[in-house]
């Protein structure tokens, strides 16, 4: 599993989380004008999730598909799925996988560009 620091079309820094199939399962949700504002966020969701400094929330989107999002203490969205699923036992998987991944170490950060 890895987790990939990059540039979006309008130059503003985001991650997200790719699965060893290459399906993005997690990302940032939102961009950040630093490349270390956005490392740090991406560090800062694997240390709420290790922590359990917060929760993850389920739900169905407007088509229909179930996504989650990791919701901080504070109540701020930190991360939210990469896609959506059909069905809300495979939805409620993924954030286990990203656990397992960062506890074990397998969780490797990338930066498409380097600082």
């Amino acid at each position: 599993m890895k987790a990939r620091i990059y540039t979006d079309k309008i130059g503003m820094w985001r991650w997200d989380i790719v699965a060893s199939n290459g399906c993005i399962i997690a990302d940032s949700g939102e961009g950040y004008t630093r490349p270390s504002s956005c490392r740090n966020s991406i560090e800062k969701f694997i240390r709420f999730v290790r922590s359990k400094e917060g929760h993850f929330d389920y739900y169905e989107d407007s088509r229909g598909e179930w996504r989650w999002r990791y919701i901080a203490r504070n109540h701020r969205i930190v991360a939210d799925s990469g896609q959506g699923y059909t069905r809300r036992g495979s939805c409620k998987r993924i954030p286990y996988r990203i656990l397992d991944a960062a506890l074990s170490g397998r969780l490797v950060i990338t930066m498409a560009v380097e600082e």
